[in-house]
């Protein structure tokens, strides 16, 4: 730690991931020196919680605390970062909180004497009072100008309860399209789930208990066993025809959802495969275009 305790923090940008942190790290003993929002009024709350104080510029966070975490959209980052050069940082870490971006996009900021870094919780946070608890066990992703640095941050995952995963350079928007893959596209492909359920008359609470009930079991199943060992379905099982009468409702009731079907049937059948199934059929299957149902005969 640097100065052999806990590093004072700092959070400009006061969304769900900068107001999890600050709570949780303040549970967990730590002293959260100095907040910043755009809307200062939405601040008073979480100061009042983590016994800080809100202050008037993003430059008074990084004068008040050895870290300061930039928890704010990826878009306003860089803007963001431009106003703190106006500051000596020498001896102060500054940390960003995105997924998709490298910690390079702190560069100017080193160049002004600050120690750099990137720390992002691979979790969903959907509600504040619920991820404080739930942050428990989650990944995060972590990258380091500085060895001082990466062991301040490395402490600070430990005392949340969490995992490091180091991220090479280059790698993170890759590992940020991993993450909107199961978790963002997840939720889109429940609610098309739900969508189909409501057309063949199946209620709010139905659906809802239908889906919750499989993907329950679904991540019950990848925690015991590899992808391919977890897959059900009528891919594994090699059912033709009901893959056939799955495309052909699908291509009545929406083309949109017919193509993803098919692509994400694609996708799935190299796990089909590792299981021993003969997917020969299948794919064929799938990669017909029946979008022309002209009869040319």
């Amino acid at each position: 730690m640097m100065n052999g305790e806990r590093p004072t923090l700092g959070f400009i940008g006061l969304g769900k991931v900068g107001q999890t942190l600050a709570r949780r790290l303040y549970l967990q003993g730590y002293t959260i020196s100095a907040l910043w929002n755009r809307h200062p009024e939405a601040a008073a709350d979480l100061a009042e919680r983590v016994q800080s104080h809100v202050v008037e510029s993003p430059s008074s966070v990084v004068r008040q605390a050895a870290i300061t975490f930039l928890t704010v959209s990826d878009d306003a980052l860089s803007a963001l970062a431009s106003t703190l050069l106006v500051e000596d940082l020498s001896g102060r870490a500054v940390i960003h909180t995105s997924g998709a971006l490298d910690l390079d996009v702190l560069s100017a900021l080193e160049a002004n004497g600050a120690m750099i870094g990137s720390l992002h919780p691979a979790y969903p946070f959907a509600d504040v009072v619920a991820s404080v608890d739930g942050l428990s066990g989650a990944v995060f992703a972590l990258q380091a100008s500085h060895q001082r640095l990466y062991n301040d941050l490395h402490q600070i995952v430990l005392d949340l309860n969490g995992h490091t995963m180091v991220i090479k350079p280059g790698d993170k928007t890759l590992y940020h399209a991993a993450l909107v893959l199961a978790s963002n596209y997840g939720v889109t492909l429940y609610a098309l789930a739900q969508n189909l359920l409501h057309h063949v008359g199946a209620t709010s609470s139905a659906s809802q208990k239908i889906l919750d009930s499989l993907l329950t079991g679904m991540l019950n199943n990848l925690r015991t066993h590899s992808p391919a060992e977890a897959l059900t379905g009528p891919l594994v099982r090699g059912d033709v025809q009901t893959v056939q009468a799955h495309l052909q409702a699908l291509q009545h009731y929406d083309s949109a959802l017919y193509d993803l079907y098919r692509q994400l049937g694609s996708l799935t059948l190299p796990l089909a495969e590792a299981r021993g199934t003969e997917v020969s059929s299948i794919r064929r299957l799938l990669q017909e275009d029946h979008h022309d149902t002209t009869d040319h005969s």
